[in-house]
């Protein structure tokens, strides 16, 4: 007896996986499909295609907002790092807005580290 499609190896147990001249049987197991790509909003995108330069974008307006309140020393280059990679991934306007106030987070923390020194000298 031969099992067309398996190197015409006996049909003694096939189910079980046994070896069969030399080969091994592929499993019972059924292949999952492959997954889509996933959506956002309501347009498909691909992995590693997108709107990488729009949320760079937001997360450097978002960054730059926090950080007029507080730890301008940090946010403030965060966002103007993030705003200038948003401009180079092709969004100027958002990018622009991050650099800008990430330069105000500066100019406040350097606003704060004058009036601190002054009242420490005066």
């Amino acid at each position: 007896m031969s099992c067309p499609g398996y190197n015409d190896c006996a049909c003694l147990d096939l189910r079980a996986g046994e070896r069969c001249n030399g080969g091994t049987l592929p499993p019972d197991i059924p292949v999952p499909p492959e997954e889509p790509p996933p959506l956002l909003g309501k347009r498909l995108l691909s992995p590693g295609e997108g709107d990488d330069g729009r949320y760079y974008g937001r997360i450097g307006i978002i960054v730059g907002s926090i950080g007029i309140f507080i730890f301008q020393f940090i946010f403030g280059p965060l966002a103007i790092v993030l705003g200038l990679v948003a401009t180079r991934k092709g969004e100027r306007k958002l990018g622009n807005i991050a650099v800008i106030l990430g330069t105000a987070d500066l100019v406040v923390y350097g606003f704060f580290t004058l009036a601190f020194i002054a009242t420490l000298v005066g």
